[in-house]
């Protein structure tokens, strides 16, 4: 039976996020995973309800990568199995530490604080992952996020994990004074959010007019190198149609075509008569060569046409933009007939500026995911960056919910570090984040769009800004002071 409670909860979580979006679920969705765990008889089934939790809701959450079928073949089966499962084992490790430390009226401050520190230890090393963390579900309940703007993504988990575990514990003892500190937690940190988007004062004036392009190009197409004319074709007219709209600049999606921008000459000079008319700075996405290396770039121009900026990716996905172990791997994965082809090369990791010129704004740019790491995104904007840019092109992965987690992540590292966000995405979806997270304009996935919106101002450095995961680092240091006072306890 308890298994039964793991996986409704693993379902309820996901739900939580998109593409369902059911938000207000996430306060009661890891209730019936406690109270699992609080019915385990052993350790065993303790581990074994975590991993169940950890499979249903991965499963669910990162079922999009299965669309890499159309181009690797079956191999994204595999690549979705092992993902879910190494996920999963950070659940495990969670319901075993919480067996073993759990006793006391500090059960729901021990369950907060550890279930934030797995979350924290799965987004480290080449193979973090940052999806799935429980505070991105609360991104459109902003009232709530805006504790972000002091303790990260990972301050609304706690808060989230904490009310969860008094729900359970309320609801196994039937005793509602459980639900007492962590539901005050709750309303003393919404009052603090409705206080910080009643009173923040955002500057509209010194803010770029920037012109957002969404051609909505399906994957196979863009593949497609026969047709790189028609689609450049395609940008350009988008393009056209919002420059009597007079934005300061203009932002292209990742990987704009298969093409090496410098090196394809009749692309290139296309491009510099558009941009030389327009009187807009540009910033586009174009794979770079610099031999022997390749980059996944974007690139900054000057009204003029003149290049004034390049940005080549820091953090490369893993089976997607290089192939760890590529000796061994590469051969394995070419007789299922992966048609990826960076398989065979792959991108390098760029080591460039992190900032592009605007006149005289900076931007800080990510590309893909690396906006889903907030360490990334506070380097940009401890920089000086004026704004955050994140080019992407989500539709490897078809019209699955993962693109919609992925602006989802673009709202909270708004809030944290007080910056305005924009999200140029090739199929969607594109968006115009406000620096307390509000969504200034969107457009859906799956269309083609073309819009121009003005990007307010920057707010004064937020705590999280100045002190990053602090609030994280202090949450281990009392897990390991309780984990050392427990175990003195139990060996005397």
């Amino acid at each position: 039976m308890i298994y039964l409670y793991s996986a409704a909860s693993g379902l309820l979580s996901a739900l939580a996020f998109p593409s369902a979006g059911l938000w207000p679920l996430a306060f009661f969705a890891l209730a019936p995973l406690f109270f699992a765990l609080r019915k385990a008889a052993s350790a065993r089934e303790a581990a074994l309800s975590g991993f169940l939790w950890g499979c249903v809701f991965f499963g669910i959450l990162f079922s999009g990568i299965t669309e890499l079928y159309a181009f690797v073949s079956f191999p994204a089966y595999i690549a979705w199995a092992a993902l879910c499962a190494f996920q999963a084992l950070f659940a495990t490790v969670f319901s075993l530490v919480f067996r073993a430390l759990r006793r006391g009226n500090l059960e729901w401050l021990i369950a907060a604080s550890l279930w934030v520190a797995m979350e924290w230890l799965r987004t480290l090393g080449p193979f973090g992952v940052s999806g799935g963390i429980m505070g991105y579900s609360l991104a459109r309940f902003l009232p709530l996020a805006q504790v972000a703007s002091f303790a990260g993504v990972y301050g609304i988990s706690f808060i989230v994990v904490a009310f969860n575990y008094a729900v359970a514990e309320s609801a196994g003892n039937r005793k509602f004074s459980h639900l007492i500190l962590p539901a005050a937690l709750v309303i003393l940190a919404a009052v603090f959010g409705f206080y910080r988007l009643g009173y923040s004062r955002l500057d509209w004036l010194s803010g770029p007019r920037v012109a957002v392009i969404q051609p909505n190009v399906p994957q196979l197409l863009k593949l497609d190198s026969s047709r790189k004319s028609v689609l450049f074709d395609h940008y350009i007219r988008l393009t056209r149609e919002i420059l009597p709209g007079r934005p300061d600049v203009v932002i292209w999606p990742e990987t704009v075509v298969r093409s090496y921008l410098f090196y394809d000459k009749p692309l290139s000079a296309r491009l510099k008569d558009l941009i030389a008319g327009s009187g807009s700075h540009f910033v586009v996405g174009f794979p770079h060569f610099d031999d022997p290396a390749v980059y996944n770039s974007a690139y900054s121009f000057s009204p003029e046409g003149r290049l004034t900026g390049r940005y080549d990716k820091q953090k490369l996905v893993p089976f997607g933009e290089y192939l760890p172990a590529r000796r061994i791997l590469y051969p394995v994965l070419s007789r299922f007939g992966a048609r990826f082809d960076l398989f065979g090369e792959g991108y390098d990791s760029g080591r460039k500026p992190k900032l592009l010129p605007v006149g005289k704004i900076k931007l800080g740019m990510a590309i893909c995911y690396e906006s889903t790491f907030p360490p990334l995104m506070l380097e940009r904007a401890r920089g000086g960056a004026d704004a955050y840019i994140v080019i992407t092109n989500d539709a490897w992965f078809g019209s699955s919910s993962l693109a919609g987690q992925h602006l989802e992540v673009g709202i909270i590292r708004a809030i944290e570090a007080g910056l305005p966000l924009v999200q140029v995405a090739n199929t969607g979806p594109s968006a115009v984040i406000d620096p307390l997270g509000r969504v200034v304009r969107e457009a859906a996935m799956g269309s083609g769009a073309a819009f121009v919106v003005r990007v307010p101002g920057k707010l004064n450095p937020t705590i999280y800004l100045r002190c990053g995961d602090v609030f994280v680092y202090l949450l281990m240091l009392f897990l390991a002071g309780y984990s050392a006072l427990s175990f003195r306890r139990s060996v005397k």
